[in-house]
This record gives structure tokens, C-alpha cells and sequence, in this order.
């Protein structure tokens, strides 16, 4: 036996620390929740039992202890571990959902009440406790994980999936941006089971496959940071047939989406990675749309399956004022993309195909400009455009003659006064004694940048650095209602995309895209 389906978890970063308290409620029981609370309402020691089974005996036995979870910290004959109370006797007993002892037990130390804190041992522990059709919901705050979390359990289904919700300050407020719980990994994994949904939470981390999803899961308004200085790791990961929407991707010195077929990636984020988007296994259609890509090295979009069914959409890809990277970059064999109402800008390559060009790799409706080359291997259709999209406020601020010392980068005559801290990242290109890569801006002044690590020192002046800011790439009117499907008969006001990942305004409501990494 397991939690029952219907519990509801609370974590906290301000609850006792270790994860030993009780963690959950079970809506509609006869107690009161204390789960939403930062300590146990009822701490026990010396507990008893008066043999195998599900009771345990307490003169402290209240009537509302019922549909609270409890914690098994430690006890002779106790089995550690999470249990809810179903039923007490008031000053006599309690009983809990399932076997608790395997004998006549003695000095049990047990929690009631209160939620879960991670950053333990036991956070491994506590993923794997929950089960399919359980609500966990996480407040607001840093959670450095104590452990790898690798879930094993298949509990969860299509009807019944595990919902892991971040909370700012009220349950269902739905977060963006920095009011997003974050989780600390580090070197640990953070690998969550089939069928989960995942909504408002960002974490960090260095192990290779970043935060990996499982069969038949999807991850709403959620962001993603591999950190590591290690070549070719992931931010997002999985299965076949997960889902990422609205959310932010993004690896500095690795892939920032690693999908197979099967999968649907739609209105996602993606920058300051060395790769976008690649997926190379898997069957099944692939979706990939409205999808922003900025300020990516190599390629945007990395296909290198031999054979697939992949349906590119309303994307905007942004390389570079100054040109670097590929937008799409096909392999020899592949077969059936489909480009639609895409905008591909500032790359040194648009759309390129190793080999031969495949006619059933073809498009419409797509915006290639300022590319060194627009297309190699792939015929352009008649509808394509190759005028400026007119960006509102994306921009590139770029210089060759910096120095850097410790994790501060000067810029002679620079100027950062455009520069968000927190949000923008330097990306140091070359120089003499630098570290090159890509780092997350702390602080600047009106000639310096801050950094979160070390750059190196390099007093020679001859650091090369890119910095995108502005990221505001909803286009001119050259770009709007000017894709397929065009006017919809009946409908002319409103039968438009615009070409690109942003959508328009309009004044009421609606249009702007989904984006919700933040």
C-alpha cells in the first residue's frame, strides 16, 4: 500500500529542517489540516505499539489528528517512514493507513502535521512517496537538494498524475519569473517519474541530463539552468511524449533541449546555450512552435535523426547583430520538416542540410534576414521573405577590447545601461587569460559587468564579449498577418498569424504569445 491518491503535500523552505514532519493532508477528513504550517503540531516520543500492524498507542491521541499525515522519524519495531491517520481513539490510539510495526513496538519518535522542507537526506525519499493523483505544493523560497532524486515509482497515470504546483505566497497564485520556487540541485540528478505535471518551478543545476521528465509529463511555466562549465549538458530531458510549455531552457555550456520524437515543445524560451533544440531518437510526430531562440552558438534547431516527422512553427530565432550560429541544421537523412511562419535572423546559416537538399524538407511563410547565408541545401518557397522583422527592442551589445580580474569584466567607453541584473548573460567569446563562456550578470555599472563566476584575469584588452538585452522581438508590421493561413473566410479580422514566435496585442486581450519562463 501507498499514500492514498487523493493527499495533498506542502513544501516549505521555512519548515524543521530534515523532512521530518508529516507533509500532507487528505481533503474532506474529519481532522484539521496542520500540514500548511511550518512545524508538526504534535510531536511524540517513546511511542508503543502493542504489536505488528497499524496502530500505535498515545495518551496524546486527538480527534484532529485524522487525514494528517504523519512521519516515522525512528523506533524499535517501527518502519520509517510518511502515513496518514485514518481513524484515533481519543487519549488511546492511533491508526494509520497501513502496517506501521512489525512487532511489539517501543520508543517511536513520530511527527504530526507540518510540511515537508527538502534540502535532506531524505528529499528522495519524500519524491518517491508521492503517488499518482497526489498534489504537492511548493511556497516560494531556495531549496538546495540534499540528495539525487531519481523517481522510480509507476504509481502515476494519464488519469492520475502526480502534481508538482510552485506557489508564491497563496496556493494557486501562479507564478513567473523570480517568485518561482527554485530548486538547487548542483551535481545532483533531478529525474521525475511518468506522468507528472510540473507547474511555476525553476531549478539549477550541473548533472548531465538536467531536469529530466518522464513518459507522458509535462512541464508548464517551468525554467531550467544547466550551470555546468562541462561540455554538451542538458537543461530539459526525458522521455517520449512529454510536453514543455511556456517554459525557459537554458544550458551555458551544453544543449538546452534534448527531445525525442513524439514530444511537444511549444512556446518555450531557449537561449544562451551552445544548442537550442535537438532531438535525435524517438517515432511520432514532433512539435516545436511559437518557440523563442536567442543568443544560441551553433544551432537553434539540431536535427539528427536519419528519419522524422518534425513541424517547425511561428519560431523566432535571433543569432546575432554580428552573425553567428546555424538556425536549423539538418542532417544528411532527414526527412519531412515542415518550416512554417518562422523567422530566422542573424545566423551565419538560415536553414542548412548536410548532403543533398530532401524536397520533403520544405515550408512557407518563413522570414530569412541578415543571415551570412540564407539556405544551403533547402529551396526557399516563393512565399518566404527576406525583409526585416522590424524587432521592437532586441538588440546585441558587443566589444573586443575588455579586460577582466576575478568575475568582473571593463569595457573602456562601454556602456551597460541597458543591462538587466539577474536576467542578461555575458557571453565571453575569446582573450588572452580569460575563461571563455557564458555567465549570468549579477551587477554593472556604466562601464562594468558583474558576473556569478570567475572570468579569469586579462589585462591585455582584448577580450571579445556578446551581450543580448531589450529581448523584446515582437516584429513590424511587415512580419504581422502576413503568414499562413492568412484570413480565414468570415473571420478577416481575426484570421491571421503573424510570422514569428510573438504574436500581437490587441487591445482587449489576447495575442502576446505563452511564454512564461521569465
Amino acid at each position: 500500500m501507498a499514500i492514498i491518491s487523493t493527499a495533498v503535500w506542502e513544501i516549505r523552505a521555512t519548515a524543521t529542517a530534515g523532512n521530518i514532519n508529516g507533509g500532507f493532508y487528505r481533503p474532506g477528513a474529519s481532522g484539521t489540516d496542520f500540514s500548511q504550517q511550518n512545524t508538526a503540531q504534535y510531536t511524540l516520543t517513546g511511542i508503543a505499539s502493542s504489536g505488528a500492524g497499524a496502530v500505535f498507542n498515545t495518551a496524546s491521541a486527538a480527534a484532529n489528528m485524522v487525514g494528517n499525515g504523519c512521519y516515522i522519524a525512528s523506533g524499535t519495531n517501527f518502519t520509517v517512514g510518511w502515513y496518514e491517520i485514518t481513524s484515533v481513539s481519543v487519549g488511546v490510539s492511533v491508526t494509520v493507513d497501513r502496517s506501521c510495526c512489525t512487532g511489539i513496538g517501543a520508543s517511536g519518535a513520530i511527527n504530526i502535521g507540518g510540511a515537508l522542507s527538502l534540502a535532506s537526506t531524505l528529499d528522495d525519499d519524500a519524491f518517491e512517496a508521492f503517488v499518482g493523483g497526489n498534489t504537492v505544493y511548493v511556497k516560494n523560497g531556495s531549496y538546495t537538494i540534499g540528495e539525487s532524486i531519481a523517481v522510480a515509482s509507476t504509481s502515476s497515470t494519464a488519469n492520475d498524475p502526480v502534481n508538482l504546483i510552485g506557489y508564491d505566497a497563496v496556493r494557486g497564485d501562479d507564478p513567473r519569473g523570480s517568485t518561482r520556487p527554485l530548486f538547487i540541485c548542483g551535481a545532483n540528478t533531478f529525474t521525475l517519474g511518468q506522468f507528472w505535471i510540473i507547474r511555476g518551478i525553476q531549478i539549477t543545476i550541473t548533472a548531465a541530463a538536467g531536469f529530466v521528465l518522464g513518459s507522458g509529463s509535462t512541464a508548464y511555466f517551468s525554467k531550467s539552468t544547466n550551470t555546468s562549465t562541462t561540455a554538451s549538458r542538458n537543461a530539459f530531458n526525458g522521455s517520449t511524449e512529454y510536453s514543455l510549455i511556456g517554459c525557459e531552457a537554458i544550458s551555458l555550456n551544453g544543449i538546452a533541449i534534448v527531445s525525442a520524437l513524439g514530444n511537444k515543445i511549444i512556446g518555450c524560451y531557449i537561449h544562451d546555450s551552445i544548442i537550442g533544440f535537438q532531438t535525435s531518437t524517438g517515432t511520432g510526430r514532433l512539435n516545436l512552435s511559437h518557440c523563442l531562440f536567442e543568443s544560441i552558438q551553433t544551432a537553434a534547431i539540431d536535427i539528427l535523426l536519419t528519419s522524422t516527422s518534425l513541424y517547425i512553427q511561428n519560431c523566432t530565432i535571433y543569432g546575432s547583430e554580428a552573425k553567428f550560429g546555424i538556425g536549423v541544421r539538418m542532417n544528411g537523412s532527414a526527412a519531412n520538416v515542415t518550416l512554417n511562419n518562422n523567422i530566422i535572423y542573424g545566423c551565419t546559416t538560415g536553414i542548412t542540410q548536410g548532403g543533398t537538399n530532401i524536397k520533403s524538407n520544405n515550408g512557407v511563410y518563413n522570414a530569412l534576414f541578415n543571415n551570412t547565408t540564407n539556405a544551403t541545401n533547402y529551396t526557399l518557397d516563393s512565399t518566404d521573405l527576406t525583409t526585416t522583422p522590424n524587432f521592437t527592442g532586441a538588440n546585441q551589445l558587443t566589444g573586443s577590447t575588455a579586460t577582466t580580474s576575478g568575475s568582473v569584466l571593463t569595457q573602456p567607453a562601454g556602456d551597460f545601461s541597458t543591462v538587466t541584473d539577474g536576467t542578461d548573460i555575458l557571453w565571453v567569446i575569446s582573450g588572452t587569460g580569460v575563461t571563455i563562456g557564458r555567465y549570468t550578470i549579477t551587477s554593472h555599472t556604466a562601464t562594468t559587468i558583474t558576473v556569478s563566476g570567475a572570468l579569469g584575469t586579462s589585462s591585455g584588452g582584448d577580450v571579445v564579449w556578446s551581450l543580448p538585452v531589450g529581448h523584446n522581438f515582437a516584429v513590424g508590421t511587415n512580419m504581422k498577418a502576413a503568414a499562413y493561413p492568412g484570413a480565414i473566410s468570415g473571420s478577416e479580422s481575426t484570421g491571421y498569424l503573424d510570422i514569428g514566435a510573438v504574436q500581437r496585442q490587441e487591445a482587449g486581450g489576447g495575442g502576446g504569445g505563452v511564454f512564461g519562463g521569465g
